[in-house]
């Protein structure tokens, strides 16, 4: 049971994972952010059969956008549009006023809608459970968007990065 200070009243935490098993995730989060991105992912066969993804501690949360901001410098995603979002939201009476943060991101589900539904199969699920998008494929139709159930899929109708089309990385690990 967890006393929050806002309202001193008790919460029971998500019972979906331990916190032993959420120590041992960021563990492993920390411990990848210190290897270079490239030897990470230099072998496809080390994402055979494993599932990655971005470990955030809400109860810790400060909004600063640090998790957003890494997604959408890994994901190559343009400014002005965003694959994710935090959502704010104001809690409790003055004077115990604050603000809880919620980071929204792609979660990669499992039988992801939005690959489902894309009919050119320009998004799509590669190592790891990754859902990733193929703008060679992608005709614009928006499907994608409509069927996120998180509503962090935008249309990027710009030109993408020069790095990205070139194949090579934008942040050099």
């Amino acid at each position: 049971m967890r006393e929050t200070s806002a309202n001193k009243s008790t919460t029971a935490p998500s019972s979906e994972i331990s916190r032993r098993e959420f120590l041992k995730l960021g563990g492993v989060a920390g411990a990848a952010a210190l290897v270079p991105a490239g030897a990470a992912l230099a072998d496809s066969k080390s994402l055979e059969g494993k599932k990655l993804a971005m470990v955030i501690d809400l109860q810790r949360c400060t909004g600063c956008g640090g998790c957003i901001i890494s997604c959408l410098s890994e994901n190559n995603v343009q400014s002005g549009v965003t694959w994710a979002k935090s959502i704010s939201k104001t809690v409790g009476k003055f004077p115990n006023v604050r603000l809880d943060f919620k980071p929204t991101l792609c979660n990669h589900c499992a039988k992801a809608p939005c690959v489902r539904a894309c009919p050119t199969k320009a998004m799509h699920k590669e190592d790891g459970d990754i859902t990733a998008h193929d703008p060679k494929k992608c005709f614009g139709c928006g499907t994608c968007m409509t069927m996120c159930p998180y509503g962090v899929i935008s249309f990027n109708t710009t030109e993408t990065h020069r790095f990205w089309r070139d194949g090579k990385a934008a942040i050099k690990g």
